[in-house]
Order: C-alpha cells, then sequence, then structure tokens
C-alpha cells in the first residue's frame, strides 16, 4: 500500500520485534552493512510453535510476529502449497509460452509491413533484413522449446496431483500430427541444426500481396527420427509449413487445453488449496500490515508531503482518476489506498494515519 513513502530516503531505526516481521525487506535501510547481523539475531528469537493445521489468524499473527521465517517454512508444509506452487508455475510457462510465440508473429508481421517500401530490400537495409530474419528464426525455437517444457511441466504434476481423463482432453484439443510436430522440433534443433525459416512473397489472384516464413519440407525430411504423426503432417502439407499459421493453431489448442487444466488442478486439490491460499494470504497481510506502520510513522515523524511523490508511483490514468476528487479529501485518500493496498492491509489505525499524512479535510 504504501510503497510510495519507501521512496521518500527516510532511514529507520526500529524494534528487533518489527524487524522480525520485515527483516528482509527493510534490513539495508534500517542499519548500515556491517554493523549487525539481524539473520543471525532473528535465528534467536523465540518462537511460537506452530501446531498442526488448521490454524486460526491469531495462532498465525503470534507465530509470524515471532519468527516469520519459521511461519512461513511452516505453512508451506500445508498439503497445499505443492499444487498452489504447480500452478503458479504453469502460469508461469503459459506466459512465457505465449509471449514467445506473440513476439514471432509480431516480427513475421514486421517484415511483412517493411518489407512493402523498395528501399527495404535496397543495399543499406541488408542489416535490418537480416535481424528480422534472426528475430524469426529465434521466435521459432523460443516457441517450439516453451512448448515442450509447458508438456513435460504437465507430466510432473500429473505425477503429483490425480487429474482425471489427461489423455482424453489432449485428443480433444490438441491436432495429434501438429502437436507431435512441433514437440519434436526441440529434439530436431539438437541433433540436426536451428531451423531457418525462408521468406516468400507473393501476389494472389485478386492481386493482394501475401508474405510468407515457410519451413521447407525437403530439409525436414532429411532427419529421419521423426515419428509417424509428425512425419504424416509434414508431408499432409502440400507445400512448405506456414510459420505463422503453424503457431498461431498450436497456441490456440495450447490456451483452450491448459485453461481446462488449471480447473482440473483446482478441483483436485479443494480444499487444501484454498485453505493453504488463506493462510499465505494472512501471511501477507501481516507482514505488509507492520511494513505500512513502520513507514507511515516515519513519514509523519519527517513531515512529509506525499503529494510531491505521487507521479513516481502511478501512472497517468491512475493520477487522472485519483485528482478527479478533491486535493486532500477523504474520498481522494481512499482511492489512493484502495489502489495500492495489495494485501488489504489497511486497518482503521492506519486510514487515520494515511488521513493525517496527508492532511485530509474532513469534508471530504
Amino acid at each position: 500500500m504504501f510503497t510510495l513513502i519507501a521512496g521518500f530516503g527516510a532511514k529507520f531505526l526500529v524494534a528487533l520485534s518489527t524487524m522480525a516481521a520485515q527483516v528482509n525487506k527493510i534490513k539495508k535501510i534500517i542499519v548500515p552493512p556491517g554493523k549487525l547481523d539481524l539473520d543471525k539475531i532473528l535465528c534467536q528469537l523465540p518462537t511460537y510453535i506452530l501446531n498442526d493445521p488448521p490454524w486460526t489468524e491469531e495462532q498465525l499473527k503470534k507465530a509470524y510476529f515471532s519468527n516469520w521465517q519459521y511461519t512461513t517454512k511452516t505453512i508451506q508444509k500445508h498439503p497445499g502449497f505443492k499444487p498452489h506452487q504447480y500452478l503458479e508455475n504453469l502460469k508461469l510457462s503459459l506466459e512465457m509460452f505465449n509471449s514467445f510465440i506473440s513476439d514471432l508473429l509480431s516480427s513475421v508481421n514486421t517484415f511483412r509491413i517493411e518489407s512493402t517500401d523498395k528501399r527495404f530490400w535496397e543495399r543499406p537495409n541488408r542489416g535490418r533484413i537480416c535481424e528480422l530474419e534472426l528475430l524469426i528464426d529465434r521466435g521459432i525455437f523460443s516457441s517450439a522449446m516453451s512448448s515442450k517444457t509447458l508438456i513435460e511441466y504437465s507430466r510432473k504434476i500429473r505425477k503429483n496431483v490425480p487429474v482425471n481423463e489427461y489423455e482424453q482432453h489432449v485428443e480433444k484439443y490438441f491436432d495429434k500430427e501438429r502437436n507431435n510436430f512441433i514437440n519434436q522440433l526441440r529434439n530436431y534443433f539438437g541433433h540436426i541444426q536451428i531451423i531457418k525459416a525462408g521468406w516468400q512473397i507473393s501476389w494472389s489472384v485478386d492481386k493482394k500481396r501475401q508474405c510468407y516464413f515457410l519451413l521447407k519440407k525437403d530439409e525436414l525430411l532429411r532427419w529421419d527420427e521423426w515419428n509417424n504423426h509428425s512425419k504424416k503432417f509434414i508431408k499432409n502439407n502440400a507445400e512448405d509449413i506456414d510459420v505463422e499459421l503453424l503457431f498461431q493453431n498450436h497456441r490456440k489448442c495450447v490456451l483452450e487445453f491448459y485453461k481446462w487444466f488449471h480447473k482440473e488442478i483446482e478441483r483436485a486439490s479443494a480444499p487444501n488449496l484454498s485453505e493453504y491460499r488463506n493462510y499465505e494470504k494472512m501471511l501477507n497481510k501481516f507482514g505488509a500490515e507492520a511494513e505500512y506502520k513502520l513507514l507511515l510513522d516515519t513519514a509523519l515523524k519527517k513531515k512529509i508531503d506525499p503529494y510531491n511523490y505521487l507521479d513516481e508511483y502511478f501512472d497517468r490514468t491512475e493520477l487522472d482518476e485519483i485528482m478527479q476528487f478533491p486535493k486532500r479529501s477523504v474520498k481522494q485518500v481512499d482511492k489512493i489506498i484502495e489502489s495500492l493496498d495489495t494485501f488489504n492491509a489497511c486497518d482503521d489505525e492506519l486510514r487515520q494515519k494515511m488521513y493525517v499524512l496527508f492532511k485530509v479535510r474532513r469534508r471530504g
């Protein structure tokens, strides 16, 4: 929430119990390097022992402020932690996969647009042509590799989470030949070469310009380790393989399949998953409360004007929304809190301190 206050350059000296809550975040600010081994002291702090779950918010709070590292490690032994981590890592893998394909398709489209200018083909522009060709080749490599990584990670998840009808849904969402071909591209890269796609420009019957990047069938078929499905995909293409169409179609299948897969992991892991997430949310809230209180107390003591720093923590659209409210009004400060309070940690005491810091006029 009050991350913006951290940018004001204040240095803090706080009680050891407060350090325990947020020591990793603030120890470099509190104590100059080499003056105090806070990690060593932290390990010596008395610990409130947590028994087996379920835990109440009061129990977690006592344990957290006794030793937050111990408490974090303890809740990670909860049976809901692993499926939570699987889903977080799966989300990241999908984002990377989607990003790689978006970059690839964007590079193809950039080549298509820039190549309409006759100066694009002139000698001084050869470097740009090579740059775009390299971006496209790299995009093919990254997209194929990330696709294979998703499959391998899904197999790991299935060993630990019971997923019903996985193979049936693979068949439902994926074209078997295309899916095999893309996932075997990684082996092709390792045994033969990095694929270099070639561009082709043509005009349709109605004189529309068309620009493609293609994988050559004859070059692909020189490798004799394609499985039957991959080989069938290559041969069934009447012409060379259109890179853009290949990965557009594959991405659509991947995103639809993993939408189902995500829901299935959630279903198979309930109620442990939701219970763990609730505990993690509590710990995030406790840490935020301690940090916000520390920062607010210091900002109030130093009489900092937070309006001088809003543009460092809000983009133009967010600032416009904030400034729609009367300056120093309750509604304006409530909007600032709403935008920054990620963990819903702002209780009445912290809110009142925010009003004081922003010198709120109670009429607003």
